[in-house]
This record gives structure tokens, sequence and C-alpha cells, in this order.
């Protein structure tokens, strides 16, 4: 893009870090529907 190289090296990386974001984001639409993490509590003092 800027005419700066493009490595083997930094094509694995780009592909890690691509792959990990994808595999995260399909965990956590599989996992949104009908659940909720974040309950509010009830505590008494």
């Amino acid at each position: 893009m800027f005419g700066e190289p493009f490595t083997r090296a930094h094509l694995y990386a780009f592909s890690c870090i691509w792959t990990a974001l994808i595999v995260f984001s399909v965990v956590q639409i599989k996992q949104a529907p009908g659940q909720k993490k974040w309950k509010r509590s009830s505590l008494k003092a």
C-alpha cells in the first residue's frame, strides 16, 4: 500500500490475526442468542 515489502512473515502474521478474529467472532455470535452474561445481581448490604 505504501510501498512497504510484504514478506512471508507478514503474510503469516496477517493470516493468524484475521483467523483468530474470525474464530472469536463466530464463537461470540453463536453464544449471543438467549445468553445473558451480564445479569445484575441483587446485593443486600
